[in-house]
């Protein structure tokens, strides 16, 4: 019979190690999960036991740098040490990698044909990456304070559009050499004017 490692949630831990689920919550927040069950991040035991029974740890401890490691995508974040930094260049990334199917739903939701949403939901990408740059410049954020055009922006991490499901919503065949094309016209327009 081989042993596999379990993974326990937030509730198990706190149940196992009889602390309160919050305390819990801080103290794993900065140690990796080993993965997600119903949503949920979960943790190995070995990975947080000794944060979780450590008698000398406060609730609201540092813990070293070593313990995280950022997500794929947000590997920016591990060359920040300070935590407002941190926090506002997690939420930059999180709402470029996140906007372009966003946008997409909405303006077919709203009537807009295919190439239109195609053109919106690029267009949107490059406003959110912009904006996030301008930002985090007149705020003296890292990484821009230090670089006023970091290379931050994983390809990788950007949430893909599912443009067969909506171009179905919309009742037109999918055409993204036609939709790139509309979308290069629009926004190239957009940038002479």
């Amino acid at each position: 019979m081989s042993m596999t490692k379990k993974p326990w949630s937030i509730n198990a831990l706190a149940t196992e190690f009889g602390l309160d689920r919050r305390t819990v919550a801080l103290r794993v927040g900065q140690i990796r999960p080993a993965g997600k069950q119903k949503g949920s991040p979960v943790w190995h035991l070995a990975d947080v036991a000794p944060v979780l029974a450590s008698k000398t740890v406060p609730a609201k401890a540092k813990l070293p740098p070593q313990h995280f490691s950022a997500p794929p995508g947000f590997q920016a974040l591990d060359d920040l040490s300070n935590p407002v930094d941190k926090g506002a260049a997690y939420m930059a990334l999180a709402l470029v990698y996140r906007v372009e199917p966003v946008a997409a739903s909405l303006a077919i939701g709203c009537g807009a044909p295919c190439e239109v949403a195609y053109a919106m939901a690029k267009a949107m990408t490059f406003a959110l990456m912009h904006g996030a740059t301008e930002i985090g410049r007149f705020s003296e954020l890292e990484p821009w304070a230090s670089n006023p055009d970091p290379d931050i922006w994983d390809l990788e991490a950007f949430e893909k559009v599912d443009w067969p499901n909506l171009a179905k919503a919309a009742g037109e065949p999918v055409d993204l050499e036609a939709w790139e094309a509309f979308a290069n016209l629009r926004l190239n327009e957009e940038e002479a004017a």
